[in-house]
């Protein structure tokens, strides 16, 4: 099995793109393509709702995953846990939606992410994913 990940970089608190996105989902593509012709299950990861995104690059996301068609993959909402330099931000910039850790869970918004309301986002996580 074969993990592909993107990383993106962060910018004054908040995640940006990659400057050269569509040449890494390219080689992404043919990562796939190549382990489903060597006989590999593929995994690919996704995490949805991250600072910065707007509803229509989640839609992006969600429509290359289904593109990628690998065997196996995981759909997750940005969750800023305790600890990390993502929940700092979140902290100080008025992000957190709550301090329940019970709700920290991945598959619950617990950021407001700017331009989506936590509804949307949920919607957008339940109805394309499904």
């Amino acid at each position: 099995m074969i993990f592909l990940s993107v990383l993106s970089r962060v910018r004054k608190g908040f995640w940006i793109l990659l400057e050269n996105l569509p040449l890494w989902l390219a080689r992404i593509e043919k990562a796939v393509e190549t382990t489903k012709r060597a006989g590999l299950n593929t995994l690919a990861s996704f995490i949805l709702g991250v600072p910065g995104e707007t509803s229509a690059m989640i839609k992006d996301t969600i429509k290359f995953a289904r593109r990628l068609n690998p065997k196996y993959a995981q759909f997750t909402l940005c969750t800023p846990y305790p600890g990390t330099r993502l929940f700092e931000l979140a902290k100080e910039k008025g992000m957190l939606i709550t301090s329940d850790w019970r709700r920290y869970t991945t598959v619950e918004p617990i950021m407001h992410i700017p331009g989506i309301t936590a509804e949307e986002l949920k919607k957008l996580f339940i109805v394309y994913i499904v």
